[in-house]
């Protein structure tokens, strides 16, 4: 539980979600890990289906339809998404107990599973309680016992990597919330643009709310969808997961009678598939994304070896950390909440665009080499990309690699790119400067044949 996989923090205690990680490790190997992702969310719509009861299963679905088409800009195979699981499986269990009165001892086996998951199994708990208390100040039946297994239910969720400090995790996620986009809060300008889903989701939850006087639970578990939805952009798919069922409910005796209803419902159901699969930069395929993972970039530096410290992307440290530990240790990756401090992560945001935060950082860890975003019209890696004490030596679509020019990976330089950067930007060529054009654009058109914009580059340097 001490990390191994970065550089910078290596030794520093590093709490892992083993469980998930595990998964996730043993169905990529078997080339299973879509499959695996692909179950995950199948189970996530049968459980808000079946939480819906007593709802008409055409009803049940087409509002899974739309809290699935709401939660799919985070249907990433992750973590997260088998979170998201064991957070259905949780309302789920707590509901079939306040139906039938029975299983809500299946809270304890699911969180122990959970807390071995992902953070997200902070919730299982408070859910439990939540639900205890309800018990408690409303005389139900069975409050003591509801009230033990709550209490067992917080005990279990401590048997981790994570410990106790899974219940401070999320204040400490507070504090990368302005750096971190996932944490970002949720906007009107995102949800228009990203989740129109969540908003016509939310206008069914408040009609389901004045539709008829909601049990006390009920109203909690919609207040918790609300503020769960505008915490973090992070956070909309644990609010669909609540909100879509209770809505299925509060609302299923009004569609039956409606005239014309049983359309929208068919509509709400057809339109997951084609939302889903529409949503920004997803990929269709067998394989790796090389839109978004820098495989090709992987693929040079395990045969070129460059030496030495290196900097990196932020999202491409658990790749890079995947397909080349132990030789690479990164730089930084996605363990924002649980192993890089907040000053660091400042520090390494700064640097991607400011060349003395980045020239500061580079004396302090040594870097002798970097990878960095190159996707065509965005900006990262700026500093690199101005300072001519770095040489690109390599560049597709998706990343490219520098290395120091007065480091141990000189040779490497002296064979790189002579005047192209992964920020040029197309302009007039200076008819000297043609025979360095020629050479970068071979280069290039060798490194990735299938690039745009080294094709380009081919086609200016040929006039």
């Amino acid at each position: 539980m001490h990390d191994s996989l970065s550089f910078t923090f290596a030794g520093t205690r590093a709490p892992d979600e083993f469980l998930a990680d595990t998964i996730l490790y043993l169905a990529a190997r078997v080339g299973a890990l879509q499959l695996l992702g692909g179950l995950a969310i199948a189970l996530v719509v049968w459980l808000m289906v079946a939480r819906a009861r007593p709802a008409p299963w055409p009803i049940a679905v087409a509002f899974a339809a739309l809290g699935l088409m709401a939660m799919a800009p985070w249907l990433v195979v992750r973590p997260a998404l088998l979170s998201f699981v064991c957070f259905a499986a949780n309302a789920f269990v707590i509901d079939e107990e306040r139906r039938t009165g029975r299983g809500l001892w299946r809270l304890i086996p699911l969180q122990l599973v959970w807390s071995n998951l992902h953070g997200f199994a902070v919730f299982g708990p408070l859910f439990a309680l939540a639900f205890a208390a309800d018990a408690v100040v409303f005389r139900r039946h069975g409050a003591r016992r509801t009230v033990a297994i709550a209490l067992a239910v917080a005990v279990v969720a401590c048997a981790s990597p994570l410990g106790w400090h899974l219940y401070i995790d999320p204040f400490i996620v507070r504090f990368h919330q302005p750096l971190i986009t996932e944490w970002t809060r949720t906007s009107l300008p995102f949800l228009l643009r990203y989740d129109l889903p969540l908003l016509v989701l939310a206008v069914a939850l408040g009609a389901a709310l004045v539709r008829e006087r909601p049990a006390p639970y009920d109203v909690l578990l919609a207040v918790v969808a609300v503020a769960l939805s505008l915490m973090a952009v992070r956070m909309i798919a644990l609010g669909a997961i609540l909100a879509a069922p209770l809505c299925a409910r509060k609302l299923a005796p009004a569609l039956a009678r409606a005239r014309g209803a049983h359309v929208l419902v068919a509509l709400a159901g057809l339109s997951a598939a084609p939302v889903v699969a529409m949503i920004p930069d997803a990929r269709f395929g067998r394989g790796i994304d090389r839109v978004n993972l820098p495989e090709g970039a992987v693929q040079w530096i395990a045969a070129h070896k460059p030496a030495g410290h290196e900097w990196n992307f932020l999202p491409f440290g658990g790749w890079l950390a995947w397909r080349l530990h132990p030789d690479v240790r990164v730089f930084i990756d996605g363990r924002t909440g649980r192993l890089y401090t907040v000053d660091f992560l400042e520090r390494y945001f700064v640097a991607e665009h400011d060349p003395r935060a980045f020239a500061a950082l580079a004396a302090e860890y040594d870097l002798q080499w970097a990878i960095v975003r190159a996707r065509p019209g965005e900006s990262f890696g700026e500093p690199l990309a101005r300072d001519p004490r770095w040489t690109m030596v390599y560049l597709d679509d998706c990343a490219a690699v520098y290395v120091r020019n007065d480091g141990p990976n000189r040779a490497l330089a002296a064979n790189g790119y002579t005047m192209l950067r992964h920020l040029t930007r197309p302009g007039p060529v200076v008819p000297s400067l043609l025979p360095a054009l020629r050479h970068d654009a071979a280069l290039a058109v060798a490194q990735d044949p299938s690039s745009l914009r080294a094709r380009a580059l081919a086609a200016a340097a040929g006039l």
